[in-house]
């Protein structure tokens, strides 16, 4: 028989074992979130909980709704389904929440270390596949970066777990240098070192940019906290002597930051098939979407007529390349902005 106790406990293990899944086995996600979801109502139904959904639960509702209003002025309907159907975890998850108790700092602890042993462990896996195919299959080196070190999920999305398990690390263990237990600072320090290095593995250059962000920033916070301020400082010169010594010995990922430093001279570059370099197209796309928005009604085009107008401002500025790959937004904001216009900047 379930209680109230047993319903809420059940509920923070599933939590746990969300946030443990999303870096090291995503498939497993959306059962989990069903059976969290599932408790929920049972919670509901039993009368242990009344019906709560929080601010941020109101406005990813309120999105959703906007996306759906949307298609009453949509001409690609079949996008504009796919669209909402990709959406759907925007009702999804505060429906799941709607019977769900308070969280306590213990329980959003336990869960934030679940996600660190989660992405710590897809790290070390991604590694060992990398090493076993380089080092047993006789593969290249590149083995070991980009897509074929990130085989879990997109190297992107991997790189910026990476940096949020370094994030998570940091809160968990703060302020890291602990004069009283120099064995745990050893650990925290060398897990650190492991993800930031898996971090630079991916290859992502925004991972990349984020990881140096929160490198500096927890190194001011750690200055500010500590008495002995040379050793965040130490710290964060051996990081980055690490990952760049590293970046400068590998042809690929060297190549990969000087194309984001050398975009601040504007020259786009293509290759010799014609395509742009992804970064530079970035760019391209961003300034198209700026003035597309410019241009459009105030309601937006439509929920799924977004491509369409990107398309045709590729067309309309000679962007064959970009047009033939159909780019998106590849910014969740910008590209609802397009669909649902000046609504969406009310929610």
């Amino acid at each position: 028989m379930l209680n109230a106790q047993s319903i809420l406990k059940f509920q923070n293990w599933s939590l746990m074992a969300i946030s443990f899944c999303i870096p090291l086995v995503p498939r497993l996600v959306p059962v989990l979130l069903f059976i969290f979801a599932a408790l929920s109502i049972t919670a509901l139904i039993k009368g242990y909980r009344r019906v709560e959904i929080t601010e941020v639960g109101i406005l990813l509702i309120g999105l959703y709704v906007l996306q759906v209003i949307g298609m009453l002025f949509t001409e690609n309907v079949d996008r504009g389904l796919f669209d909402l159907e990709v959406k759907l975890s925007l009702l999804a998850l505060p429906i799941s929440f709607i019977g769900y108790g308070y969280l306590n700092k213990e329980h959003y602890e336990k869960i934030l270390r679940a996600f660190l042993i989660g992405i710590s462990l897809a790290a070390v896996f991604c590694l060992f596949q990398s090493a076993y195919k380089v080092f047993v299959l006789n593969a290249k080196y590149f083995y070991f970066l980009s897509s074929r070190f990130s085989v879990i999920i997109h190297q992107s999305y991997f790189a910026m777990y990476l940096v949020f398990g370094i994030a998570i690390l940091t809160y968990l263990e703060w302020p890291v240098f602990r004069r009283n237990s120099p064995l745990r600072t050893f650990a925290s320090i060398s897990l650190m070192l492991f993800l930031s290095i898996s971090t630079i593995l991916t290859g992502s250059k925004i991972g990349f940019i984020m990881w140096v962000i929160v490198m500096v920033a927890i190194t001011v916070f750690l200055i500010k906290e500590l008495k002995q301020k040379w050793m965040p400082v130490v710290m964060l010169m051996g990081f980055m002597s690490v990952g760049l010594a590293y970046i400068q010995s590998t042809p690929e990922l060297k190549s990969r930051i000087l194309k984001v430093i050398r975009l601040t001279d504007g020259q786009l570059k293509e290759d010799a098939t014609g395509n742009i370099e992804s970064t530079a197209a970035r760019l391209l796309v961003y300034k198209t979407v700026g003035e597309v928005l410019i241009d459009q009604p105030w309601y937006g085009v439509g929920t799924g007529d977004f491509q369409d107008a990107l398309d045709a401002a590729y067309d309309e500025k000679g962007y064959t390349n970009l047009k033939e790959r159909h780019l998106n937004a590849h910014n969740q904001f910008l590209q609802s902005w397009l669909g649902l216009g000046l609504s969406l900047i009310h929610i």
